[in-house]
């Protein structure tokens, strides 16, 4: 009579090899279907990489950036992209286009993180743009590594002939411009995309850098703080900070059309002496002359100044400060262009959106006039 008990344990012995074969084939089928190749590539130093805007190059080939608007181009043929950023202040913002279609905004942490773009179960053909977002001293940016899955880094299109420098304030930076009906003013209001300078570039196709910060001006900030840095100072510099050592070297980028837009925070303390505004901003445009001799100057008030009351007409004494300056600096390339005022709204008194676009609107008028654009 056979033995009974070694027919089961025959039996439980076949069932578990029969069981181990079929967990290692189903691993070994799972491997290959999630199995992917990851290609890195740092930012800087890839000629397939475009880079528009002010930013320091650091050791790693890592990349910083605070001013509003820089852009980071590149075009992937991949199932998925992602790319390693962090923010000094943890407030950090970038907003990602696909194909020129806004696609979602990064919240920039203040531990590198991996940030993925977009997925796909097939090899797409992606043209992506990272656009900061953020004001100036909002947060400083550092993007390291672009990670492509399952795909290649492509050349990137060639960039426009065309090159616009603005320097300018909150405005400039488009403080404010995206707030909505919930009115927030404070980080993710703030959108550089928006704003009157990038967008004036797109209708010119051309490229922009925005070298602004908010609350500053010719010779004072909004609040008259003695340590803030103007614009004269931080028009030299990639960073615009004091403690910072970045300068900015200007032969990086030869502007055809300058646009100034400061004065509104000189103002905002009261009415500054004549000479001493008058003289400072001199000495500004014909620096800036120098620095872009081929660059045509533009000079304006401002969105935000308005004359208010028969006790404060900043506006009109602005004009015609600045007036001034066009006769004691002499320059042929030097023109001022008066700005309209555009009033924001119950939110904020930096213009909305829509307003931006209109002021976008009026320069592009007057830039294909001097420019025979």
């Amino acid at each position: 009579m056979p033995n009974s008990t070694m027919h089961v344990n025959a039996s439980s012995s076949y069932l578990c090899v029969f069981a181990g074969l079929l967990l290692f084939a189903l691993t070994i089928n799972a491997a290959k279907v999630y199995a992917y190749t990851s290609n890195e590539y740092k930012i800087l130093g890839n000629s397939k990489i475009n880079i528009i805007g002010r930013y320091t190059s650091e050791p790693d080939n890592s990349l910083k950036m605070s001013y509003p608007g820089v852009t980071t181009g590149f075009t992937v043929y991949a199932k998925r992209a992602a790319i390693v950023v962090q923010s000094n202040t943890g407030n950090g913002r970038i907003d990602v286009l696909i194909d020129d279609v806004f696609s979602h905004t990064l919240y920039i942490s203040a531990q590198q993180t991996k940030y993925p773009l977009f997925f796909s179960d097939a090899q797409v053909r992606h043209q992506i743009k990272l656009i900061n977002r953020t004001e100036s001293w909002q947060s400083i940016n550092q993007l390291f590594n672009l990670e492509v899955v399952d795909g290649e880094l492509l050349p990137s299109p060639p960039l426009p002939q065309r090159k616009l420098l603005v320097i300018g304030d909150s405005v400039t930076c488009g403080s404010a411009v995206s707030r909505g009906a919930q009115c927030d003013t404070h980080i993710n209001g703030h959108d550089a995309r928006n704003s009157y300078g990038y967008k004036l570039a797109e209708k010119l196709d051309a490229n922009v850098h925005l070298v602004c910060f908010g609350g500053r001006g010719i010779i004072r900030s909004w609040d008259e703080n003695p340590e803030d840095i103007q614009a004269p100072a931080f028009f030299e510099k990639a960073l615009p900070f004091d403690n910072i050592d970045a300068p900015w070297d200007h032969k990086q980028y030869t502007p055809d059309a300058i646009i100034v837009s400061l004065g509104t925070n000189d103002f905002n303390p009261g009415v500054p002496n004549e000479v001493e505004f008058v003289s400072a901003y001199v000495d500004f445009v014909k620096h800036l002359n120098v620095t872009h001799p081929s660059s045509h100057i533009f000079v304006t008030e401002g969105a935000m100044l308005n004359n208010g009351n028969p006790e404060r007409q900043n506006k009109t004494i602005v004009r015609q400060y600045l007036t001034n300056v066009i006769t004691k600096a002499g320059l042929k390339n030097l023109s001022f262009e008066p700005a309209q005022h555009y009033p924001g709204d119950n939110c904020d008194a930096h213009p909305t959106a829509t307003q931006h676009e209109k002021m976008a609107q009026d320069l592009e008028r007057t830039l294909r006039a001097h420019l025979n654009w």
